[in-house]
């Protein structure tokens, strides 16, 4: 986290000059604070449908008609005191407009059921539905409801429930599609199972960030099965509702998969002021000594990028010119103790051809380089600590030793 910051994208209104940034890696945050970002996870979630246009339901006209989010705050504050209550399911969703279903949207009917049921067991209660949807092993909710003496009226889709207001109290009229009978009640609450939708900054963020949308105004990812938390876009990820209706365990899974993606991203990512470095590592023992500092947890700055060999007598002087040419500001290399090399001879073949006269060492100074940019160390696959030492080392030398004057002239 020492090169990358992480901040909230929900008001997207303060970044409207993102696009005039100079480097596309700075953006604004709420406070107007330029931050250097590796990375970026959407995770905005998404919003309660209000169905106030036109007035589905009734809703808006009567203080008794409800969301589920707005009954549940009030159930939470121990104000419902009713004697029957309706509940109407797939509001604003699984219709022309919207043919997704929401997912969560039975589970908590049942939820706030039930706990009605546990605050007043003699409210009657009616849940008009499409189709029960309880994911899961939430299944066992819907049977205990049914048991407590919750009752369950299906209706098709062509055959809305009527909702009307005649003196102030609630009217619910539907046909049950199983007795064929028209069914009219009066209710106390008539709560209304409402959809999940995108948020209404949604398309802003999308063009903001260069990243597709679904048709419903969701974000895309790059493939639902093989990169489910990718955008197509690099260095940018996607989590949660932002990306689809999804239950609680399933953004918390999907959360996890963005954070272990972007972290590799990260990592993947150095600023321009801090030093690269590459290395090449032996297979038996140096890059043994990399994996066993990583499982010790030894820390060491993330400014190296490893590749295996299998020998450090495999090192060709050329590799070590093209690194720093490319953009290395330090090149690594790494081997076994001498005596303990698995090929006999090949560390001892790596030192002379690092450090003797004519060696790489001298070529690079003599190409107007610090030879200190370019490292040979011994490192056995017990040695995690020294390993990192090593690295956190190297960092400061160069760190010291300022960018590499060769790349900067090539470019």
């Amino acid at each position: 986290t020492s090169f990358f910051n992480i901040i909230n994208l929900n008001n997207t209104e303060n970044l409207y000059d993102f696009q005039s940034l100079k480097n596309p890696q700075d953006f604004l945050n709420t406070n107007k604070e330029i931050l250097k970002g590796g990375v970026i996870i959407v995770a905005t979630g998404a919003q309660e449908y209000k169905p106030y246009k036109p007035k589905e339901f009734m809703y808006g006209t009567n203080p008794g008609i409800l969301t589920q989010s707005e009954f549940e705050e009030k159930l939470s504050k121990n104000e419902i005191n009713a004697k029957r209550i309706a509940m109407i399911q797939c509001v604003g969703s699984r219709n022309d407009e919207r043919n997704y279903c929401s997912r969560i949207c039975c589970n908590v009917a049942i939820k706030n059921a039930l706990k009605v049921k546990e605050q007043n067991p003699d409210t009657e209660i009616f849940v008009l539905y499409r189709d029960i949807r309880t994911y899961g092993f939430n299944e066992k909710f819907y049977k205990e409801a049914r048991e407590k003496g919750i009752i369950f009226i299906g209706y098709e889709k062509d055959k809305q429930p009527n909702v009307s207001v005649e003196g102030g109290k609630i009217y619910v009229e539907v046909e049950d599609r199983y007795l064929h009978a028209n069914i009219k009640t009066d209710v106390d609450f008539l709560v209304l199972g409402s959809a999940i939708i995108p948020r209404t900054d949604a398309h802003n963020l999308s063009e903001m960030l260069k990243v597709p949308l679904t048709q419903s105004g969701f974000f895309l990812e790059a493939h639902m099965k093989l990169r489910p938390v990718d955008f197509a876009t690099e260095g940018i990820f996607i989590c949660g509702l932002a990306h689809s209706p999804k239950l609680l365990s399933e953004s918390i899974s999907q959360s996890l998969a963005a954070a272990g993606r972007a972290s590799i991203a990260a990592l993947e990512t150095i600023p321009d002021n801090e030093p690269k470095i590459i290395g090449f590592v032996c297979n038996w023992c140096s890059y043994a000594g990399a994996d066993n500092a990583g499982v010790s947890r030894f820390q060491y700055p993330p400014n190296i990028r490893l590749i295996r060999v299998m020998c450090s007598g495999r090192v060709e002087p050329e590799f070590v010119y093209n690194a720093l040419l490319l953009g290395a500001d330090g090149v690594f290399i790494g081997g076994c103790h001498i005596n303990d090399c698995h090929y006999i001879s090949g560390n001892v073949h790596a030192e002379k051809r690092i450090k003797n006269k004519k060696g790489v060492k001298e070529y690079v100074k003599d190409a107007g380089l610090d030879d200190r940019r370019v490292r040979l160390e011994w490192v056995s696959a017990a040695e995690g600590q020294r390993f990192a030492n090593v690295v956190k080392e190297f960092t400061e030398e160069l760190k010291n030793l300022g960018p590499n004057s060769l790349k900067l002239k090539i470019r």
